[in-house]
Protein backbone atom coordinates (compact mmCIF):
# COMPACT_ATOMS: atom_id res chain seq x y z
CA UNK A 1 0.00 0.00 0.00
CA UNK A 2 1.21 3.23 -0.36
CA UNK A 3 2.20 5.22 2.94
CA UNK A 4 -0.70 7.24 3.12
CA UNK A 5 -3.11 3.83 3.28
CA UNK A 6 -4.36 3.87 -0.14
CA UNK A 7 -4.06 1.19 -2.75
CA UNK A 8 -4.17 -1.73 -0.64
CA UNK A 9 -3.25 -4.83 -2.79
CA UNK A 10 -2.07 -8.72 -1.88
CA UNK A 11 1.02 -9.80 -2.73
CA UNK A 12 0.24 -13.98 -1.00
CA UNK A 13 -2.07 -16.42 -1.72
CA UNK A 14 -4.50 -17.54 1.32
CA UNK A 15 -4.09 -21.03 1.26
CA UNK A 16 -0.89 -20.73 3.73
CA UNK A 17 0.18 -18.60 6.88
CA UNK A 18 2.86 -16.07 6.24
CA UNK A 19 4.35 -13.90 9.01
CA UNK A 20 7.23 -11.39 9.77
CA UNK A 21 7.61 -9.84 6.40
CA UNK A 22 10.46 -7.82 5.55
CA UNK A 23 10.96 -5.71 2.95
CA UNK A 24 14.29 -4.98 0.47
CA UNK A 25 16.14 -1.57 0.85
CA UNK A 26 15.02 -1.04 -2.87
CA UNK A 27 11.24 -1.92 -1.85
CA UNK A 28 10.97 -4.54 -4.89
CA UNK A 29 11.60 -8.37 -2.85
CA UNK A 30 10.00 -9.09 0.29
CA UNK A 31 11.32 -12.19 2.63
CA UNK A 32 8.42 -13.91 4.65
CA UNK A 33 8.31 -16.72 6.73
CA UNK A 34 5.85 -19.34 5.68
CA UNK A 35 4.56 -22.84 6.38
CA UNK A 36 2.79 -23.52 2.69
CA UNK A 37 4.84 -26.31 1.97
CA UNK A 38 5.56 -28.09 5.26
CA UNK A 39 4.50 -28.48 8.81
CA UNK A 40 7.38 -26.18 9.82
CA UNK A 41 8.06 -22.81 8.77
CA UNK A 42 10.22 -21.92 5.92
CA UNK A 43 11.82 -18.49 4.57
CA UNK A 44 10.70 -17.45 1.08
CA UNK A 45 11.56 -14.00 -1.26
CA UNK A 46 9.03 -12.88 -3.56
CA UNK A 47 8.75 -10.31 -5.75
CA UNK A 48 6.77 -6.55 -4.72
CA UNK A 49 4.05 -7.72 -6.90
CA UNK A 50 3.80 -11.14 -5.46
CA UNK A 51 5.02 -13.09 -8.56
CA UNK A 52 8.06 -15.43 -8.64
CA UNK A 53 8.26 -17.09 -5.22
CA UNK A 54 11.24 -19.00 -4.18
CA UNK A 55 11.71 -21.01 -1.09
CA UNK A 56 15.36 -19.93 0.61
CA UNK A 57 15.15 -22.12 3.59
CA UNK A 58 14.77 -26.12 3.84
CA UNK A 59 15.51 -27.84 7.19
CA UNK A 60 13.49 -28.93 9.88
CA UNK A 61 13.65 -26.15 12.33
CA UNK A 62 10.96 -23.37 12.30
CA UNK A 63 12.54 -20.49 10.41
CA UNK A 64 10.24 -17.33 11.60
CA UNK A 65 12.14 -14.03 11.46
CA UNK A 66 13.58 -13.21 8.07
CA UNK A 67 15.85 -10.03 7.57
CA UNK A 68 17.97 -8.21 5.12
CA UNK A 69 21.50 -7.00 5.21
CA UNK A 70 22.70 -4.21 3.99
Amino acid sequence: MNADGRNVRRVTDLTANYITPAWANDGQSLVVASDRDDPDWEIYMLDRNGSNLRRLTNNQFADRFPSWHP
